[in-house]
């Protein structure tokens, strides 16, 4: 249960880095 939170929280970040540069890139 704990690796499903790890992955899930760096899932995150990964999305919000995505997220930032398709922004930066608009």
């Amino acid at each position: 249960m704990q690796q499903v939170q790890i992955w899930t929280q760096e899932w995150c970040q990964a999305r919000r880095q995505r997220t930032s540069q398709l922004r930066q890139g608009l």
